[in-house]
């Protein structure tokens, strides 16, 4: 069945949902972005509301910024069939020492990278480290909206590790005693 634009063919403009800079969102008109080179676009069909962006707006953004960052949506790139998707908003290198530290959020290709204008559009780009690391196809089992739930799980999943990581860093208390006399001690983990 023929498609009918390219990437490189898509004009005009899309609706998007941008902050009104009095804590509030507003409905706008945008350009359609363009894809980048290597990158892509995505016809989004579904974006979450995090908690993230709730305390955005609470801190008084100005007026044009377009949250979103739970999205899912159709992936299309010149010359290919385009691919039902999920997507994660910034892409780390995992290779600079932010990174191999486990503080990717602070990796210089983390920060660079971003849903190019965000998830509440209709349209948006994302760059080829989005396209070679940070798209995640979902199957025809997991509808749009669930699917947009991929990105907070992500999130549990990290504070799993993280808290994993760190349980053998802090001590384990030892608690001793009876009746009204108990006495905790902070044991190193490993000690004896």
């Amino acid at each position: 069945m023929p498609r009918p634009h390219t990437p490189s063919t898509l004009t005009g403009s899309m609706r998007v949902v941008a902050t009104d800079g009095a804590g509030g969102l507003v409905v706008a008109e945008r350009p359609i972005p363009a894809a980048p080179v290597d990158g892509a676009v995505v016809r989004v069909t579904a974006c979450g509301f995090c908690g993230s962006d709730l305390e955005k707006l609470d801190g008084g953004l100005g007026a044009g910024i377009v949250l979103g960052h739970e999205v899912v949506g159709r992936l299309e790139r010149a010359g290919e069939e385009p691919v039902r998707v999920a997507l994660a908003h910034h892409v780390p290198c995992g290779d600079c020492a932010a990174c191999l530290r486990g503080h990717s959020s602070l990796c210089d290709r983390f920060v660079k990278t971003h849903l190019d204008p965000g998830g509440f559009a209709e349209w948006l780009a994302v760059s080829d480290h989005h396209v070679a690391d940070a798209v995640f196809p979902l199957p025809d089992t997991v509808d749009d909206v669930t699917g947009t739930l991929l990105e907070p799980l992500s999130c549990v999943l990290r504070a799993i590790d993280v808290a994993a990581a760190a349980y053998s860093m802090f001590p384990v208390p030892q608690v001793r005693g009876r009746g009204r006399e108990v006495h905790v001690d902070a044991v190193p983990a490993g000690s004896s």
